[in-house]
């Protein structure tokens, strides 16, 4: 079977996946608010327009409920949340917090898996602003995490991301060997926003999950179970795919992808430069302006629209530039270049720095941060992508230190 008819047969089953989303859509659900946060938290652009949650038509009485609260929670992730939002989304959790989460019925948020997660992605969402929603949540999450149920995939992922959100541990009960479709998208998704969270989750990497979605998918139809199921599915159908048959035409790989692979190979081409014909002097690369100028040049191929030297909000009294910014994918690239006095103490402080400015960019929904480390000075370039990459309320980050390790 050729790629171009795999790719109209999954095409035709996304297609029957968007029209099932579109029809059980109902933006003040939980559920809807995930589908959105997975995908802003994956940074996938799903292919169909889905309506927007309208604060405006949320009854006052209805912000001090945990299933809006849920709901507007998972929307404050996204960089163009209004403050109005961030005020009536506190305002109603703070009266949420001053009843029980933990009655005896267990008719509450906290044993409500989409719930408890909307909760703790809003209040990771407005740590900055005010930290007591968080704290809550951790506290609660700490004592009473041995009453959530921790033998089936689904809820164990909410919970684990829960937890993440909240900055509280977590643990799995066991690793998790899925078997359904549904099962095997969430935890490709889970691959895609938090690496730890997933290796600690299951034994399958990211490519096994992919294959294995896609046979699971191309052999029995999915039966994804309400709203938020049916948008994982859709998320991890699309990456799979994209990623299978290595193109960008059913919208599943992002902007974000192609810059990382990019930065991966960059070696490469600075190797070329260096190695020119009949003995002609080598193009260099001295400093972090003859990287950025490089980086520039090659993402023009890509890209239309690729802009130098773009102002930054001000951040600790000081205001910078960022590198390169591709405004309609919504991608920053940063980049930096080791030198003696940019050893791995002083890179991750300006990484810190840099993740903490762009938390509120309005044109950054992902940073990329590429280091280049031609002299390998970096004795554990591993550690910075791990401890530095990943989503941290409305902004995802991802490090690539290249060429990687010894």
């Amino acid at each position: 079977m050729s790629d171009d008819t795999i790719a109209r047969s999954f095409a035709a089953q996304l297609a029957e996946l968007h029209q099932g989303l579109l029809a059980a859509w109902h933006a003040e659900a939980p559920d809807a608010g995930l589908v959105q946060w997975a995908a802003i938290t994956s940074d996938t652009r799903l292919s169909i327009d889905l309506p927007e949650l309208a604060l405006t038509k949320i009854p006052a009485h209805r912000w001090a409920e945990a299933p809006i609260l849920a709901a507007v929670g998972y929307r404050l992730a996204h960089p163009a949340a209004s403050q109005q939002a961030e005020e009536l989304w506190l305002d109603g959790v703070r009266r949420l917090m001053a009843r029980d989460a933990l009655p005896a019925d267990r008719n509450s948020f906290f044993f409500r898996p989409v719930e408890l997660l909307g909760l703790a992605a809003g209040s990771q969402a407005v740590a900055g602003r005010d930290d007591a929603p968080q704290s809550w949540l951790r506290d609660l999450l700490t004592a009473s995490g041995h009453l959530l149920p921790g033998t089936r995939v689904w809820p164990s992922v909410m919970h684990a991301l829960a937890a993440s959100c909240a900055g509280a541990g977590w643990q799995f009960a066991s690793r998790f060997e899925p078997t359904t479709a549904t099962e095997i998208a969430v935890l490709l998704w889970l691959s895609l926003i938090d690496k730890n969270l997933a290796a600690a989750a299951t034994p399958a990497d990211r490519d096994t999950l992919s294959r294995q979605l896609l046979e699971t998918a191309g052999m029995t139809q999915p039966q994804p179970h309400g709203l938020a199921e049916r948008g994982i599915l859709c998320i991890a159908l699309q990456r799979s795919l994209a990623e299978a048959l290595g193109s960008l035409r059913l919208g599943g790989a992002t902007a974000a992808d192609i810059v990382v692979e990019l930065c991966r190979r960059f070696p490469l081409l600075a190797a070329e430069l260096g190695n020119r014909h009949a003995g002609r002097p080598p193009f260099a690369l001295t400093d972090e302006y003859d990287v950025q100028d490089l980086l520039r040049s090659v993402l023009r191929l890509h890209f239309d629209d690729v802009r130098p030297e773009e102002w930054n909000p001000s951040y600790g009294g000081t205001q910078s530039r960022s590198d390169l910014l591709l405004k309609p994918e919504r991608v920053v690239i940063e980049t930096k270049m080791t030198r003696k006095s940019l050893g791995q103490r002083e890179l991750v402080e300006q990484l810190i720095v840099d993740k903490a400015q762009y938390q509120r960019h309005p044109d950054c929904g992902t940073l990329v941060c590429f280091v280049y480390d031609p002299g390998r000075r970096l004795p554990n370039p591993a550690a910075i992508e791990r401890d530095l990459s990943g989503h941290d309320g409305r902004l995802s980050t991802i490090v690539v230190v290249s060429p990687h390790g010894l």
